[in-house]
């Protein structure tokens, strides 16, 4: 290798640390991230949530209230709400699987 080639390959280093240097100093002066851009999204999740939730009781208000009077929601009753729930067969597997879990210990 000559001495110009050398001094080529020292001012290409050069050049290379040069543009890291550069590129620290504008990330650096960059502000950091805040969650400020996705608020509105978590209000929004925390909105449904809200309003599931609020459904939720509502319906098992109306379900007790239902039973309790055996009065017809929805042209359907109490009665009538438990027996289909009763004949869920993902919720009767569920419910034997934890028979089964009791049962065991």
């Amino acid at each position: 290798m000559t001495e110009s080639e050398m001094q080529e390959r020292r001012a290409y280093i050069q050049a290379v640390r040069d543009s890291f240097s550069d590129a620290s100093s504008h990330t650096a002066s960059r502000q950091p991230y805040t969650w400020e851009e996705k608020e509105e999204e978590v209000v929004g999740r925390r909105a449904f949530w809200k309003l599931r939730l609020l459904l939720s009781i509502m319906l098992f208000a109306a379900f007790v209230l239902s039973d309790r009077t055996k009065t017809p929601f929805f042209s359907l009753t109490a009665d009538t709400l438990t027996d289909k729930i009763c004949e869920n067969q993902l919720l009767s597997d569920t419910f034997d699987s934890f028979r089964h879990l009791l049962v065991e210990k």
